[in-house]
């Protein structure tokens, strides 16, 4: 039976315990592909962190055509050499294995390259540039590559009937499919000889006419007997919420298919996709579903986790946003963030940074802004004092962990509470402004937070109303009192999405009204899609391109391209217009710096208060 902590092999190549982080972009290179200072910390904080084997990002084997974009490494020239063996050297000196994924992202970069339009001559040129990038992987350092054939990329084009439309030998039959991959293999094998070579491919592609589980089977077949030393399963096209999954997706939800996989060959396979807690993962190993498994996410939230979980420890869980590490770097083109975790991509500057002289810190607003510049304050050796006007910690943050499939943000809440109890940082509960008019501190760090406004013509009539008029933080606190109630949600934001289903769940009736032409807007399209998707299987009405005008009695008055409607409602709840808390009257001390984070600066996500919160706290 194995254990999480047991030794593996790849080909050969020994790794310390089966625990893997998989590639996932970071756009932390340079602009021209080469390896960054960024790169080499995020990199190495996740090997320091425990993981027995690393594998890089999507690498470019040619350039630009099979580049995936701005800030993708690359591996398609001699010049990059120097900076790949810096990095492979970063990972390797704390115990991890070193392996480096080779990519041609074919129709996935504008203008690239397809299955269908590529003639003879163009097809062995590019397996050389496989084999010629494996090749500066080896001379540099790396203990492997995986060669990317999954995420409608080019070599999962061609595997694929769903994108593959050619009628000579690389078409039509899955044998003529698998040819190009095939050579792909073979050139590379020729040219770095003996040499570990994983190959990610898809066990289901959830496309029509897409890659079955069964054709997924018989290709990890022919890798095993064209020599691949591994197989990696991932699902889905690019780009989708079965490649980067929105937070409803079930733990380990790929792991059948690569169960089913690892059936049919002999060698090792990686199981990947949402795997959280350390007990699953043991339990996927102990069950003999895969040979490795690989902790995604969980490591861009907590570069520890291989490590806490093999030896104990708090893991900083994940709680599926997809805020920096998806809308942020894969829709954005920005370099990777994370909500949890504010270190992620800014791992130089962390490293760099030195603690400066002992202060007095008083913060007020136990959110997570607030939590997250206490911690970073009181890490850097500051007396730190945490006020918050309530008996307990967490602030909104725990509402929005009220809607389905959000429950790990209530498990993030609870990490944060146990760091805070840990660290040393004093908090004072109930503190309500008296508490706090002088407080004789070095610096004053104000995280109270925002408030949504309700229109103040509602506010004048509202007695006279025959219904109930809330805010939404409102109506979370009183979720359990909306059962059967017909309800209508006023801004459709992903805030008003989330607590529509909450209040669906509870048995209420719900409209939503939103003034744009679709909901949840200042989300990432796939998380936005999922929340769409399960509005309407719970029987929600969604009225996009709807303004909201009054409240007339019980009824709802609005304008839409039809022109006026209206309604009945018993309770009407306003996701719209937040504004800022600021305490007046607070008497810090003479001379005191005076900082303003999360929503109390502006309204924002939890990614924007984490984030402020950490680095005011790093700053000082």
């Amino acid at each position: 039976m194995v254990s999480l902590g047991d030794k593996g092999e790849i080909g050969g190549l020994k790794v310390k315990n089966r625990i893997i982080m998989p590639p996932m972009g970071t756009n932390l290179a340079h602009a021209d592909g080469s390896v960054s200072p960024e790169m080499l910390a995020y990199y190495g904080r996740r090997a320091r962190g425990g993981a027995g084997l690393v594998i890089v990002e999507s690498s470019a084997v040619d350039y630009p055509w099979g580049s995936g974009g701005a800030a993708q490494p690359r591996v398609d020239e001699d010049k990059f050499i120097p900076g790949l063996c810096r990095l492979a050297e970063t990972i390797k000196k704390y115990g991890a294995r070193a392996v480096i994924q080779l990519n041609h992202s074919g129709r996935n970069r504008s203008g690239g390259w397809a299955p269908s339009n590529m003639d003879q001559a163009e097809l062995k040129l590019l397996a050389g540039k496989f084999a010629e990038a494996a090749a500066r992987a080896k001379e540099a350092g790396f203990d492997a590559v995986e060669i990317h054939s999954a995420h409608s990329y080019l070599l999962a084009r061609f595997l694929s009937r769903a994108y593959n439309y050619r009628n000579d030998q690389y078409g039509g039959s899955l044998e003529n499919r698998l040819r190009f991959p095939l050579e792909v293999l073979q050139e590379v094998k020729q040219r770095v000889g003996c040499y570990p070579i994983i190959v990610r491919i898809n066990g289901k592609e959830f496309l029509e006419g897409g890659i079955e589980l069964e054709e997924s089977k018989v290709i990890a077949c022919a890798l095993e007997d064209a020599g691949a030393h591994a197989i990696d399963v991932s699902c889905g096209p690019g780009k989708t919420r079965y490649s980067l999954e929105p937070w409803d997706a079930p733990q380990g939800w790929r792991i059948p298919y690569a169960a089913a996989i690892k059936a049919a060959i002999s060698i090792p396979v990686i199981g990947v996709g949402c795997i959280r807690e350390p007990a699953f993962a043991e339990k996927i190993l102990n069950e003999d579903k895969v040979d490795f498994i690989a902790v995604g996410r969980g490591m861009i939230a907590d570069p520890d986790w291989a490590r806490k979980a093999l030896q104990g420890g708090k893991i900083r869980p994940c709680i599926g946003c997809n805020s920096g590490c998806v809308k942020r770097r894969v829709f954005g083109k920005l370099p990777i963030r994370c909500a949890v975790n504010p270190e992620a991509g800014n791992e130089a500057q962390v490293e760099s940074r030195m603690p400066g002289k002992k202060k007095k810190i008083v913060i007020i607003g136990g959110g997570p802004a607030g939590i997250t510049a206490a911690l970073a304050a009181r890490k850097g050796g500051h007396d730190v004092t945490l006020f918050e006007k309530k008996d307990y910690l967490g602030g909104k943050a725990l509402l929005a962990s009220i809607p389905p499939g959000k429950e790990r943000i209530k498990q993030w809440v609870d990490y944060l509470k146990n760091e805070i109890k840990d660290s040393g940082v004093q908090v004072v509960f109930n503190a309500h402004q008296n508490r706090y008019l002088d407080l004789n501190a070095d610096v004053l760090i104000i995280a109270t937070g925002a408030i949504t406004l309700l229109p103040e013509t509602l506010l004048v009539k509202k007695e006279k109303l025959e219904l109930e008029i809330l805010t939404a933080e409102e109506c979370f606190r009183k979720i359990n009192a909306m059962a059967g109630k017909k309800i209508t949600v006023v801004g459709g934001g992903g805030e008003g999405c989330e607590l529509s289903l909450a209040l669906s769940e509870k048995g209420a009736k719900v409209t939503l009204i939103e003034l744009l032409d679709d909901v949840a807007s200042d989300l990432d399209p796939i998380t936005r899609q999922a929340l769409k998707e399960m509005m309407l299987t719970a029987g929600i009405l969604l009225k996009t391109s709807t303004a909201f005008k009054d409240l007339e009695a019980n009824r709802v008055i609005v304008t839409s391209k039809s022109g006026q409607e209206f309604w009945e409602a018993e309770v009407v709840v306003f996701c719209w217009g937040q504004k800022s808390c600021i305490h007046n009257g607070v008497n810090p001390g003479k001379n005191a710096e005076i900082y303003v984070i999360g929503d109390a600066e502006e309204p924002g996500n939890f990614m924007k208060a984490t984030c402020q919160g950490y680095w005011v706290g790093k700053s000082l």
